[in-house]
């Protein structure tokens, strides 16, 4: 959501904003996938699944921020 709040902005300082702002609630989402399987919410598997669909999407946001023009 973050992200498509940034394609709409004027500037690509806003853009980048949105991007950092993405970067963080990806970390969030982390840290609150692993509460879930350490209180046993999530199974093992589906936590791994998730995590690694998560890492696979911050690596683009990152190949994304990199792309931006400074």
């Amino acid at each position: 959501m973050k992200i498509a709040e940034g394609c709409g902005q004027a500037t690509d300082g806003a853009m980048a904003n949105c991007l950092r702002q993405a970067r963080a609630i990806g970390m969030d989402t982390d840290y609150q996938l692993l509460l879930s399987r350490d209180l046993h919410f999530i199974e093992p598997n589906i936590y791994q699944t998730l995590q690694d669909q998560l890492v696979e999407v911050r690596r683009m946001l990152s190949g994304l921020m990199k792309a931006m023009p400074v």
